[in-house]
């Protein structure tokens, strides 16, 4: 291939594209594909893992100095002006702003269709396939088979009142595809910011643990928690990319994250709270504490108690004989103990049990 000058320019295919040199290029056909291949891959990453682009900074600089050492070379190919970009996005801009519009007017007339029986009945069919499948999942038997057979019945009525599980609305309109769009991208934003606070706080231990008095209590406690961080961290991080399809509808976690059984480790798993019966076993449990810390408010702790009488300490023999005197004619069976202060204090009697 020649250039407008005539001069012999080598191209090379990469990603569907032709790309040939610049003038004044120093690299190669081979340095330019790896360049270009890894700022696709730290693009494509970095949709998932932000932090990526940071980790390898110097990298993606090095490949960009590489990249713009080429440009297109399909014949006829121009790059579009800033007025002709600058109309693009204005135009893109104008789309996305008419389906939004659009997505909220089909929303707001999807109020109306909201059945609160159906869309119990649809959190009950949730519930009761997640208990079908830890039972079917589980190595070891769960429950008897009659117990089985009754959920298959319950699944199988509740899916005649469901019919379709996806077209079902929610109160304000949101069909759960919508709701699953929605918890993906608040999943996205607290996986960031937890890997992000962990990463630092794994720096901040791996610092403090170098500089722990060696075979000390205080080095101990620190590698525990550096321990547990790094647990927590490569729990995060193994999360693969998620699609909405892969979210719960009903609330902000992966659906491969609820089973019917807590389990903890690498594969976390929890009931979701939105499935009724164990909704209703929360309220359960919140109520029973609640009534507790009432009864413990109604119920205060018993007053302290006193001595009958107190004969302080430095007074003269004959004042301590006319006081006792006189406190042995109120409380005939009072007995005398010391207290504070050298104090002489008259207690009732100790009851016989």
């Amino acid at each position: 291939m020649r250039d407008w000058e005539g001069f012999v320019v080598h191209t090379v295919e990469h990603g569907g594209f032709l790309w040939k040199p610049l003038p004044d290029a120093t690299s190669t056909a081979e340095e330019f594909q790896r360049a270009r291949s890894l700022m696709i891959q730290l693009h494509e990453a970095s949709s998932w893992n932000p932090w990526v682009m940071e980790d390898q900074a110097d990298d993606y600089v090095k490949a960009t100095d590489i990249f713009h050492q080429w440009t297109r070379a399909e014949p006829g190919h121009r790059y579009l002006t800033e007025a002709e970009l600058d109309a693009k996005w204005a135009r893109l801009d104008a789309e996305s702003k008419q389906r939004s519009a659009e997505q909220e007017a089909q929303r707001l007339a999807r109020i109306a269709d909201f059945d609160g029986s159906r869309e119990n009945a649809r959190l009950a069919l949730l519930e009761c396939e997640a208990q079908l499948r830890e039972r079917e999942n589980r190595i070891w038997p769960v429950g008897s088979q009659e117990d089985s057979n009754a959920l298959e019945a319950r699944a199988e009525r509740l899916r005649g009142e469901v019919e379709d599980p996806e077209a079902v609305v929610d109160k304000a309109g949101l069909l759960p595809a919508e709701r699953r769009d929605i918890h993906l991208t608040l999943f996205k934003i607290w996986r960031e910011g937890e890997v992000r606070r962990l990463r630092g706080l794994v720096s901040e231990q791996a610092a403090a643990l170098s500089a722990a008095p060696p075979k000390s209590a205080e080095r101990s406690k620190i590698r525990g928690e550096l321990a547990a961080s790094k647990r927590e961290l490569e729990k995060l991080l193994a999360i693969p990319p998620l699609a909405a399809q892969d979210m719960c509808s009903e609330c902000v976690r992966p659906a491969s994250q609820h089973g019917y059984v807590w389990q903890s480790g690498v594969r976390e798993t929890v009931p979701c709270p939105a499935w009724p019966d164990w909704a209703a076993r929360l309220k359960e449990a919140r109520d029973i504490l609640m009534r507790a810390a009432d009864s413990r408010k109604e119920s205060p702790a018993p007053p302290k108690p006193k001595p009958l009488a107190v004969v302080p300490s430095g007074l003269p023999i004959a004042e301590v004989i006319t006081k006792l005197t006189d406190l042995q004619g109120q409380y005939p069976d009072a007995v005398v103990r010391r207290g504070t202060a050298n104090r002489w204090e008259l207690w009732p009697p100790k009851t016989e049990k």
